[in-house]
């Protein structure tokens, strides 16, 4: 099942992202320490959602960036299209700061901190998906081509990973 939003078709799964998300914005004044919490578990969970579909669609552009499978100008510039809608998600999943909840989170609260730097590596995700789709779309596009595009596309990931999640190594 699908939905169309302004011109966007949304899956099941992404509408019900939508839905849990808006969900963690509405803070109400005097609320419980346990309904602080069950809101933070909630905007956890819900941008934990969010970044795993963003890496459902990027794990196929990287098996064919490192040439493990092969190349699919077609997959890539729909996943590309996918990265493109889930990314701008990420503003709305991060609103609520959780930094403080105690609760585990790979987010560091720098995220809250810097929140212009935070936004600008969401852009900057936002316009590498662009870019990838239009070069993936254009016909007799050059497999290098695409492979630089996923490259970049990339490299936007790993640099929000980089500055605002925990290193595991």
């Amino acid at each position: 099942m699908s939905f169309r939003l302004t011109g966007t078709v949304l899956s099941t799964g992404a509408c019900a992202l939508l839905l849990a998300a808006s969900g963690t914005l509405f803070v109400t004044q005097g609320a419980t320490a346990a309904e602080d919490t069950d809101r933070a578990q909630r905007a956890i969970a819900t941008r934990q959602g969010a970044l795993k579909l963003l890496g459902y669609y990027m794990a196929p552009l990287g098996g064919m960036a490192r040439g493990r499978t092969p190349m699919d100008a077609t997959l890539v510039a729909r996943n590309a299209q996918r990265i493109g809608s889930l990314a701008p998600m990420l503003t709305d999943t991060f609103k609520a700061n959780t930094s403080a909840s105690g609760l585990d989170s790979e987010a560091l609260p720098v995220i809250w901190e810097k929140p212009a730097e935070f936004q600008a590596k969401i852009e900057a995700l936002i316009e590498g998906a662009a870019e990838l789709g239009r070069i993936a779309s254009a016909e007799g596009t050059a497999e290098g081509a695409i492979k630089g595009g996923i490259g970049k596309l990339g490299q936007a990931c790993g640099s929000c990973h980089d500055d605002f999640r925990v290193d595991h190594d």
